[in-house]
C-alpha cells in the first residue's frame, strides 16, 4: 500500500498570492456580470420605448427593472471584490518586499563576514527587513535558555505528558562590545538598539545561534571603556504563542451555550482542575457569572464569556 505524502503547508507569500488571484478573478467575474446585466437593461429599455402593446411594454419595463437590480447587486459585489483585491495585493507586495529585504540582509551579512572587519561578525537587525544591521562582537559570550511550565497537579493515567507541560519562554543573552568608526558612531548604534527596545520591535540575531522574532528584554552598557567601543549586555526574550482552549468555542452564541453546559457538571475530580485553569483565569469576559461546583469551596467563581 502506497502511503500518501502529506502536502506541504503554504507559506504566507503563497497564501497572499492565492488570495490576490482569487479576488482578481472575482473582480473580473462581477465586472462581466455588471456589464452583461447593464447591456440587457439598456436593450429592454430601448425596446420598451418603441413597443406600442401596453402588455408587452410593461413586461419589458419589468425585465429592465429586474436587470437594474442585478446591476446594482453586481456593482456592490464588484466594488467589494476590488477593495478586497487591493488589500490582498498590498499584503502580497508587503510580504514580497519583506522577503527581498531579508534576502538583501543575508547577502550583506555574508559579504561582511568574508573578510576581517573591526565591528564583529554577529548581526542584529529587524525581523521585517527594515532599517540597518547592527554588528557586534560578543566577546563576553553568548548563551541560550528555555523555560517550561509543568503542572503541579497529578497526571491522569494514560494521558500524554505533553498535555501537562508547555514551553513558557525562550531567551538568549549576549555580552560584548559595540565598535564604531568613532565614539559617536558607537553611541548611534547603541541608541538604535535602545529605540528598537522602546518600540518593542521584533529582532533577528545571527551569531553562534540564530534567533528570529525576539524582543530585547534587558540592555545595559558600560561607558568606561575604550575610545571607540561600548561594552554592552543584551537579554533577548521570546514569548511563546499558544491558542487558548476557549478560542474555538467562544466565537458564537451557540458555542457559549455549549461552554456553559460543559461547566455545569455535578462533580469534578482534583486531577481535572488543571484542564479548567484556562477557563478560570480567562480575562476576556463580557459578563461575570458565578458557577458553583459540588466539592468546591462556596466562594469559587468563574469568569466566563456569556
Amino acid at each position: 500500500m502506497v502511503q500518501a505524502t502529506k502536502p506541504k503547508k503554504r507559506t504566507a507569500e503563497q497564501k497572499a498570492h492565492d488570495s490576490m488571484k482569487y479576488w482578481d478573478k472575482r473582480k473580473k467575474h462581477e465586472g462581466a456580470v455588471y456589464r452583461k446585466m447593464f447591456s440587457k437593461a439598456q436593450g429592454y429599455d430601448f425596446d420598451s420605448h418603441f413597443e406600442k402593446n401596453q402588455v408587452k411594454k410593461k413586461k419589458l419595463i419589468r425585465k429592465r427593472d429586474n436587470c437594474l437590480k442585478l446591476v446594482d447587486a453586481a456593482n456592490k459585489r464588484k466594488k467589494q471584490a476590488e477593495n478586497n483585491y487591493k488589500k490582498a495585493k498590498d499584503k502580497y507586495d508587503r510580504i514580497v518586499t519583506q522577503r527581498i529585504d531579508l534576502s538583501n540582509k543575508l547577502a550583506e551579512i555574508a559579504e561582511h563576514n568574508t573578510g576581517w572587519k573591526n565591528e564583529g561578525k554577529c548581526a542584529i537587525y529587524r525581523s521585517d527587513g527594515k532599517g540597518e544591521i547592527i554588528y557586534i562582537s560578543p566577546a563576553d559570550g553568548e548563551s541560550e535558555n528555555v523555560s517550561s511550565n509543568i503542572t503541579s497537579y497529578p497526571v491522569d493515567e494514560g494521558a500524554p505528558y505533553s498535555s501537562y507541560a508547555r514551553v513558557n519562554s525562550k531567551g538568549a543573552t549576549v555580552a560584548g562590545i559595540i565598535v564604531g568608526k568613532d565614539k559617536a558612531d558607537s553611541y548611534r548604534k547603541w541608541h538604535m538598539l535602545s529605540q528598537w527596545n522602546s518600540s518593542h520591535i521584533r529582532l533577528t540575531y545571527r551569531g553562534d545561534f540564530c534567533y528570529k522574532h525576539y524582543l530585547i528584554a534587558n540592555m545595559n552598557n558600560d561607558y568606561k571603556i575604550f575610545e571607540i567601543t561600548l561594552k554592552f549586555h543584551l537579554l533577548f526574550s521570546l514569548s511563546i504563542k499558544q491558542k487558548s482552549p476557549l478560542q474555538t468555542i467562544v466565537s458564537t452564541t451557540e458555542s457559549h451555550l455549549r461552554l456553559l453546559n460543559l461547566l455545569r457538571v455535578t462533580e469534578i475530580k482534583s486531577t481535572q482542575l488543571s484542564l479548567l485553569n484556562p477557563v478560570i483565569h480567562c480575562g476576556l469576559c463580557l459578563r461575570n457569572t458565578a458557577v458553583l461546583f459540588n466539592g468546591w469551596h462556596e466562594s469559587t467563581t468563574l469568569r466566563i464569556l456569556t
